[in-house]
This record gives C-alpha cells, structure tokens and sequence, in this order.
C-alpha cells in the first residue's frame, strides 16, 4: 500500500523530502493500529482471566480452570479426612473414658483433667481444635501430665507400657499438628485464596488500564490517519489540484 502510495506521490512531482514524511507517517499510524491490536488481545485475555477465576471461586468442580487444576475431584480425600477424624475421635473418646473410670475408682468424680477432643461427632468430623477446655490436656502432653492424686494414689507402669503410651501420644498429636496442612492441600485453600486476591485487588486495576491503554491507542491510530488523510488533501489543494476518494482531477 505504501509503495503504491509512494508512486502516486512521485509522479505527481512532489518532493521527496515531504514524501519521506509521509511514509514516516504512515508507518508510525501503521504501528499505532500494531499496538492497538496487542492492546486489545491483552483487554480480552485479561477479561476472559478474571471471568474464569471468578468461576472457579464460585464453583470450583464445575469451572473451566477444573481440568488445570488438582481440586477438580474431592470427594475421595474428603472420605480420607473423615475417615482420619474418625480415627482420633474414637481414640480420645476411649482414652477420655478411661481416664474417667480410672479416676473414678481413686474415689474422684470430678476436678480431674480430661484431653483435648479437637474433632466433633459423626458425620462429618470437623476439626475444631479451639473448641477444648483450657484446662484439657493435649494429647501429645499426656505422657508429661500427673495429678497429684495419681502420684500419691496410683501405681506405677512398666517401662513397656508407658514407651507404648507414649508413642501413641506423640503420633496422634504429630497427626494432629500436619492436619491442618492436609486440609487445606485437600481443598485447595492455597489455590483459591491466591484467585480470591486476583479478583479481589487486581483483575478491576489491570481491567481498567489495559482498557484505558486500548481506548487510547485506538484514539492515537484514529487519530494519525485522519492526521495523514488531512495533510494529503492539504498538499493536493496547495498544488492547485482537487482530491477525492476515488480520483485526482488538476483544476482547470
């Protein structure tokens, strides 16, 4: 188009200084309407970015980004969480009532201390770990914990017993301090937390500015073409000619 352009010009006799101009203006238009393009793909892509983040915040199983992601099926580490949270409960529910019967036979109903159930009844078996007593024992403290009623009433265990006793101890609490961590890998809490700020602090900002961006650029394209069309039509009439859309007539 240019060199065609170009050739119009040259055998109109004009010269090859204001031409050059010319052709600097037609490729700095020609780069204008490059970058408005660009501008425009960066609009879309960021748009499209954000709708499917904010689909997946809203429904994680059923959102496009599902198949990217590893959060796409739960339901058997859900099963796995529970079935974990089973396991505990019943251990500290036995435990807790064995430490009831044996107080009990010391001649104490109550004041005795009793460990920590962090996890809530069937089904679902909630982690809930401030949901203890301040005064509850935690279970991996069990082995280090004594009343004085059981150091002056009780009996002492063998050293088999009590290695057994505190193994059991120090694997529930280890369990209980990684599960935390197992939950939220499990429901993806990192994946969602970091899409939630995305839509939350930056999709609109960037929105906005590639949008501002685009607009711009597109004002500036528009604008060098009109610039360009202008200052040709200027030229035709200094020349003592008159110049239309379709042809180049001298005046006569």
């Amino acid at each position: 188009m240019d060199c065609c352009f170009g050739s119009v010009l040259l055998s109109l006799h004009w010269h090859p200084g204001f031409i050059a101009i010319i052709f600097c203006c037609w490729i700095l238009t020609t780069l204008c309407w490059v970058l408005t393009g660009i501008d425009f793909f960066l609009h879309n892509f960021g748009k499209d970015t954000c709708s499917a983040f904010v689909g997946f915040e809203q429904d994680p199983h059923n959102s496009s980004l599902s198949s990217l992601l590893p959060c796409k099926s739960t339901s058997f580490s859900q099963k796995l969480l529970v079935e974990i949270g089973n396991n505990i409960h019943t251990f500290i529910d036995r435990l807790n009532s064995k430490i009831s019967e044996y107080y009990k036979m010391l001649g104490l109903d109550s004041g005795f201390k009793l460990v920590c159930q962090p996890f809530s009844g069937a089904p679902d078996y909630s982690y809930l770990p401030y949901s203890c007593p301040k005064d509850a024992i935690q279970v991996g403290d069990l082995p280090k914990n004594s009343s004085k009623e059981c150091q002056s009433k009780g009996k002492l265990l063998p050293e088999g017993s009590f290695n057994m006793i505190s193994a059991y101890s120090y694997s529930v609490q280890s369990l209980l301090d990684v599960y935390p961590d197992v939950q939220s890998l499990v429901e993806c809490t990192f994946v969602k937390d970091r899409f939630s700020d995305v839509v939350s602090h930056q999709c609109k900002p960037f929105s906005n500015s590639i949008r501002l961006l685009w607009s711009s650029m597109l004002s500036l394209s528009i604008f060098m073409v009109v610039l360009v069309l202008i200052w040709v039509t200027k030229a035709y009439q200094d020349r003592g000619r008159s110049f239309t859309m379709c042809s180049i007539t001298p005046n006569l």
